[in-house]
């Protein structure tokens, strides 16, 4: 799943947020709901017919864990695209 972080993110992003951070922000416009991202990983259920719930969890790239401590921290962060690659929780 390409994941595209966008100046729009950034800008209305929180920092410290696990459900309001940039990156979280980005999956949440790929229709994903209930979505929590720390610095490794990434979790967030997935909807389908019938409104049936399924979780995910996805670890997210080095380039995803730089962008997250930057951003916490304070300094300039660009926007950005990654791939993960999510599992079905358990």
């Amino acid at each position: 799943m390409k994941v595209k972080v966008t100046q729009n993110h950034i800008a209305i992003g929180m920092r410290h947020s696990p459900r309001q951070c940039p990156i979280a922000l980005a999956l949440v416009d790929k229709k994903l709901v209930d979505v929590r991202v720390c610095t490794n990983w990434a979790y967030f259920t997935k909807r389908g017919l019938f409104l049936m719930s399924v979780d995910f969890g996805a670890k997210l790239p080095s380039t995803a864990a730089a962008f997250i401590r930057a951003f916490d921290s304070g300094k300039d962060v660009e926007p950005f695209e990654f791939e993960i690659h999510p599992k079905k929780s358990k």
